[in-house]
């Protein structure tokens, strides 16, 4: 049994952060647990700031990741500081990817196959739906992966990255997003209870069919 296996679920998130702070990464007062969103990160001491930073040599490029199995790794680990590489399929696959994300996409995506004639061809010609999206399987994995990638890539610059960490925050229409500027991606601030961002400003139905999850938001765009 390694070592790793003999920590409790906490002791293993806390050497997760500490790595990541090792490489240059800011995360400060968070930890992921379940919440009515599904996983999430949360202020471990509400009465305090979460304070999140991930500077440009971390953020992950989507075209320098693929699946192998049923894990995600870098494909060059060496554009990144020493370890990391191993740092990120580990996090990918115990708190991302392997976590929740493949499963809970999946699902979607079987039940939206299993929507009414009427809905989906309703939803097509507003230009909600691709009916190319429901030609895929929703068991080939190499699909889900893709759905991963497109539901939690964020542009900069030109470039498509992923977002280690931060990537575990869910959506609210009612907080703030990130900050993006020249030193890398940053989130802060008090939070009474879960750690909220604003993916983007969006039609809610619209949203729903892009990342699965549905929302309260104080705007929408009548059918």
């Amino acid at each position: 049994m390694t070592y790793q296996l003999l920590m409790s679920s906490s002791e293993r998130w806390n050497c997760l952060l500490e790595e990541f702070r090792s490489f240059g990464g800011v995360a400060n007062n968070v930890i992921q647990r379940e919440g009515i969103h599904g996983l999430g990160l949360f202020p471990v001491d509400p009465s305090l700031p979460i304070e999140l930073h991930i500077p440009n040599s971390l953020l992950v490029s989507v075209d320098n990741i693929e699946l192998h199995g049923n894990r995600i790794f870098l494909k060059d680990k060496s554009l990144y500081p020493k370890g990391f590489g191993e740092w990120y399929e580990r996090f990918q696959a115990d708190y991302s990817w392997g976590a929740e994300a493949q499963s809970s996409i999946q699902k979607f995506e079987t039940n939206l196959r299993k929507l009414p004639d009427n809905i989906i061809k309703s939803l097509a010609k507003l230009r909600l739906l691709n009916p190319e999206r429901l030609s895929s399987s929703p068991d080939k994995i190499d699909y889900i992966f893709n759905r991963f990638v497109q539901t939690r890539r964020i542009g900069i610059k030109g470039d498509i990255f992923l977002m280690p960490i931060i990537e575990l925050i869910n959506h609210s229409p009612f907080k703030p997003s990130w900050i993006t500027d020249e030193q890398g991606v940053t989130v802060k601030g008090s939070y009474d209870g879960e750690v909220l961002a604003r993916y983007s400003v969006a039609d809610p139905l619209r949203r729903f069919i892009k990342y699965g999850f549905n929302c309260d938001d104080p705007t929408g765009v009548s059918m």
